[in-house]
């Protein structure tokens, strides 16, 4: 199979060589330790182009798993390693102080994963997929559908309502703190089921007026789904913005798979709306628009430049860094396979509710280092840093190459799911883990069962109960 002279396979050509001349030209601005990066667009490239430049990715059995694969990782090794160059001295957190054979090893181990997780992925990518149209529909039971709905009713008007769970399009900027992660277990499965709600609120809109719309062909029926679509991406849960990323990829591939010959203008539409508010959501929390009583203030006082931008790529995509200090924490913290087990335990729900307090993980272990005891969390523990703590070099690749066949099992389900309520929750199950394909795992499994004991059990026993509403709705609209 020859190399396809596509325009896929030019541009990645193209700004891998762009990437190497700007790093080369910075070379001397290069903190001693990183000199490596310098090969990393060379060798994405190269690897690209002999595996993936091969394929069709479009027809692949996995192609969302395999596109959002190859874009992480041309950020890690194409738009990195410049940013770096350009940073000199402050590419990083300025705390963080690896040594210069750490970052060395660190730069090694990342081309020793991108090879590994590059072969894996593309074993899979090269299966073709079948297409199967499917009618979509409820499953679930009306009546405990409508009870639900009715009891997340209460737990909105008498809980969130009163904590502020929920923001929508917009966080206001009211009060002098930020808002933050919510971690008391009883708010959290409140916000949980109220989340859901929304879910199956959004589904059973969207059902009813695409039966109006296929009755009648009217464009009307299309845009009060689409509205119900982006009412379901402007609801805020934190400061994270990462859940406007799912439910935005969640209502387009629900929406496109209702209307497909109206693909383009439903992506345009969601992905532009999410944009905004991931844009406000950014100035809320990088250039901490509290502070200013105003978002256009934020903007005005912002001071993101190379360093910052150097360190937010190292945070968010594993960069050296990140990897380098695991190394040394490692050198100094002794940990076993026991706390590996605990990771994995304290991360399954709802195990996780009954030795919350009985044991430390993983990762306040290394926030506890970073910060000298005075903080449990604010960095994060990529699944190639997660692998070499616990297995050693040989296995570096060993949970990049798990989130990756995680990834696929659930982008398979989500391909092959007729019913409204499993398409999404698997669609919500895939997408959360294909962006963090370089995050540790049990983080994820954290996630994963969260969603799999609340929608996936709610759906699962309204399936089982009978009495599906299939052509009927819980909307009884006339």
């Amino acid at each position: 199979m020859k190399i396809k002279f596509n325009f896929i396979n030019i541009f990645f050509f193209i700004s891998a060589a762009i990437s190497f001349v700007v790093t080369l030209n910075f070379y001397n601005n290069i903190k001693n330790g990183y000199e490596l990066i310098l090969l990393f667009p060379l060798f994405f490239c190269i690897i690209f182009l002999f595996t993936f430049g091969k394929l069709n990715i479009k027809d692949s059995y996995v192609p969302l798993t395999t596109f959002i694969f190859i874009m992480v990782q041309s950020i890690r090794f194409i738009v990195m390693p410049p940013i770096i160059a350009m940073a000199g001295e402050n590419n990083g957190t300025n705390f963080l102080n690896p040594t210069i054979s750490s970052i060395r090893l660190a730069t090694i181990l990342m081309i020793f994963d991108i090879f590994s997780t590059t072969l894996v992925m593309y074993f899979f990518s090269l299966k073709k997929k079948v297409k199967v149209k499917k009618i979509m529909r409820i499953e679930g039971n009306r009546y405990i559908y409508t009870s639900f709905l009715f009891f997340s009713l209460i737990l909105y008007f008498f809980v969130s309502r009163s904590v502020k769970l929920f923001h929508f399009f917009i966080v206001p900027l009211t009060g002098d703190v930020r808002i933050g992660d919510i971690t008391d277990t009883p708010v959290v499965i409140t916000q949980q089921i109220i989340m859901i709600s929304m879910i199956l609120l959004f589904l059973c809109a969207v059902s009813y007026f695409s039966k109006k719309y296929e009755y009648k062909k009217e464009n009307f029926y299309f845009y009060i789904s689409l509205i119900f679509a982006i009412i379901n991406v402007g609801i805020i849960t934190g400061e994270r913005r990462s859940g406007q990323v799912f439910s935005a990829f969640c209502s387009i591939w629900i929406l496109t798979r209702i209307y497909p010959k109206k693909t383009k203008k439903i992506i345009f539409i969601i992905a532009g709306v999410a944009l905004i508010i991931l844009s406000f959501m950014s100035i809320y929390k990088i250039s901490n628009a509290v502070a200013y009583s105003s978002y256009a203030n934020a903007i005005r006082n912002s001071q993101f430049d190379i360093s910052s931008l150097s360190s937010t790529l190292q945070s968010y995509f594993q960069g050296p860094q990140d990897l380098a200090v695991i190394i040394e924490f490692k050198n100094t913290v002794h940990l076993g396979i026991e706390n590996f087990i605990f990771d994995l335990s304290r991360s399954i729900v709802p195990i996780s509710f009954f030795i919350k307090n009985i044991g430390t993980v993983t990762s306040e272990i290394f926030n506890n280092y970073l910060y000298n005891g005075f903080q449990k969390t604010g960095h994060v523990i990529s699944s190639t840093a997660y692998s070499y703590l616990y297995f050693g070099i040989l296995l570096t690749p060993l949970f990049s190459i798990v989130n990756i066949i995680i990834s696929v099992f659930f982008e398979r389900k989500m391909t092959s799911s007729n019913s409204y309520e499993m398409s999404y929750m698997w669609a919500y199950l895939f997408i959360r883990v294909a962006i963090n394909l370089t995050a540790n795992t049990p983080a994820l499994i954290n996630q994963i069962t969260i969603m799999l004991c609340t929608g996936g059990l709610l759906f699962r026993v309204a399936k089982l109960s009978g009495n599906s509403i299939k052509d009927k709705t819980l909307l009884q609209f006339k």
